[in-house]
């Protein structure tokens, strides 16, 4: 068909197309004149159309990590949020976007802790209190020797990278119909979640943040142990525990620590705890309301569930409670660091993203661990 013809074809159907509209606006009534009229004098009152629910940056970010997962990474000078051009990318916005309100979904411990962002630096240096300030009460004239001060103690939080490599086949790829930016937020998240968690319990210390039942423990009262040395609170029995022990551990917190404490365990260890009363026959357990985002409590306090606590047994720290923001320093490095492998695994391709998080005591009075053991 020649280009005279099609313009012709072209001319016809736009036509058609005008005039049905027409005929639809005459059949409801409406003139076309005064429809105009009437959006020019909503404009000139600043009345304007409702505004899409979505938000234009966002769905930009979005659509632009569309295509750089699409293409993996063979759009070499392409930069989101910025990123460096040399094939990655510094996925800011994204993490914005999704992963960090993933994470606190699928992990409690972004919940029990407020994460704080830190710059270029590999670590977190502060100067914290352990008390000891002394005052004395004088009359207005008599004299005023000096008092003791504060001890203070510099804490040092180190950053240590973690990473996931989420694999999507090619078919997941060429989906259309698959937001790939939601999918691998959602794939990052849950890996991420799940190492925190693991080392905020169990990490070692190397190339991870020290978990706390790695800490050095001490059956002493706070003021008589090291700085940095955890309290344990023995449950009176070898193997077991009871609900007197748990409210030994529980008023072994400061009054100021306890208004703010939440319990940590595992399933096992709360389907256990959840049957005791206390010496009147009352439950010590609340269930609480999942419908409407009310989590159980143990004598008041919140339970967090955390399946990597150990299980009761003799010698298991299985039951802690403290003000864990109080008593910890969680900081992360913003940003999540994406990298498309198409190569190694053809015809899959491979994400590789990190990031860089970091964990440390900072107040050890806050935290207390209930030990099975009788001392």
């Amino acid at each position: 068909m020649e280009t005279k013809e099609l313009l012709s074809e072209l001319t016809t159907e736009i036509k058609t197309f005008k005039e049905k509209t027409q005929a639809d606006l005459d059949e409801k009534g409406i003139d076309q004149r005064e429809l105009a009229d009437r959006l020019l004098q909503l404009e000139q009152s600043g009345v304007t159309a409702p505004a899409n629910t979505y938000n234009s940056k966002a769905m930009t970010i979005q659509d632009d990590l569309n295509t750089f997962i699409r293409t993996a990474g063979e759009q070499k000078g392409m930069s989101i949020g910025g990123g460096d051009s040399s094939g990655g990318a510094a996925v800011v916005p994204f993490r914005e976007s999704g992963i960090d309100n993933l994470l606190r979904d699928k992990s409690p411990l972004r919940d029990l802790i407020a994460v704080r962002d830190v710059g270029e630096f590999g670590s977190f240096e502060e100067v914290v209190s352990q008390g000891g300030s002394t005052g004395a009460w004088v009359t207005e004239t008599g004299a005023r020797p000096e008092t003791n001060a504060a001890l203070l103690e510099k804490v040092v939080t180190e950053l240590f990278e973690l990473y996931a490599m989420p694999v999507a086949t090619q078919r997941l790829i060429d989906d259309n119909y698959v937001r790939l930016d939601q999918w691998l937020a959602d794939q990052i998240a849950v890996t991420f979640a799940e190492m925190e968690s693991e080392a905020f319990i169990n990490g070692t210390g190397v190339n991870q943040p020290l978990g706390l039942t790695q800490q050095t423990l001490a059956a002493t009262d706070d003021g008589t142990r090291p700085f940095g040395t955890l309290e344990y609170v023995p449950s009176g029995s070898a193997t077991n525990i009871d609900s007197d022990a748990l409210i030994s551990l529980f008023y072994a917190l400061k009054s100021g620590y306890r208004s703010n404490a939440a319990w940590l365990m595992n399933s096992n260890t709360a389907r256990y705890v959840m049957q005791m009363k206390d010496s009147n026959g009352s439950y010590i357990w609340s269930h609480g309301d999942i419908t409407n985002d009310r989590p159980p409590t143990l004598l008041g306090r919140p339970v967090a569930i955390f399946e990597e606590l150990p299980d009761i047994a003799a010698d298991s720290l299985s039951v802690w409670v403290g003000d864990f923001n109080a008593g910890i320093r969680f900081i992360q490095r913003p940003g999540i660091n994406l990298l498309p492998d198409p190569y190694t695994n053809k015809p899959n391709v491979n994400f590789y993203a990190y990031g860089r998080v970091g964990m440390n005591i900072r107040d050890s009075s806050a935290i207390k661990a209930l030990k099975t053991a009788t001392s």
